[in-house]
């Protein structure tokens, strides 16, 4: 599909065609583009395998002077990669995220005109016997620095009376 956008806010350009298209390649793969003229421009692969784990790859690329979304990078890449897990009485969820951001800069000194900023996080979430537990970590890597890691715990227990009772933990 395709269209026209007007945004009078835009100082970029306030009229956007945009062209936007999906495939579906066999039964598990799905390909999407989308491009809108002087703004971005998006491809995403979704695959899920027959284990259900399913795999999400998305690359965009933003017009250096564009207005209409309002983002400081010039390229994004992710990929998000996710199980979900039941049996009998126990399920859970794990995924893994990776962003990178790529900002552009003026180099003093004629050098590198990019800077990369990474991040990663990993999720794994269950349910057993009416507790629910949640493990986030997450990790900011940025060029030339140390990078920094934190982790997020929390548990969720029933009690009588309808209450929940759910303690958190963070480590840096």
């Amino acid at each position: 599909g395709g269209g026209m956008e007007y945004l009078s806010t835009v100082t970029s350009g306030k009229t956007m065609p945009f062209l936007q298209a999906s495939i579906i390649v066999g039964s598990r793969l799905l390909v999407s583009g989308e491009h809108t003229y002087g703004v971005r421009s998006k491809a995403t692969l979704n695959y899920r395998l027959p284990s259900n784990l399913q795999v999400d790859a998305t690359y965009i690329k933003y017009a250096r002077e564009q207005t209409a979304i309002n983002v400081n990078h010039v390229e994004e890449k992710k990929i998000v990669i996710s199980k979900p897990l039941k049996s009998g009485k126990f399920n859970s969820f794990s995924r893994l995220t990776l962003d990178q951001f790529t900002f552009p800069f003026k180099s003093l000194f004629g050098g590198k005109n990019r800077a990369r900023y990474t991040s990663a996080e990993y999720l794994f979430s269950s349910t057993l016997a009416g507790v629910t537990s949640n493990l986030t970590t997450f990790a900011i890597f940025n060029d030339g620095q140390s990078p920094l890691v934190f982790s997020n715990l929390s548990l969720a227990f029933r009690l009588p009376g309808g209450l929940r009772l759910s303690p958190q933990a963070q480590y840096e």
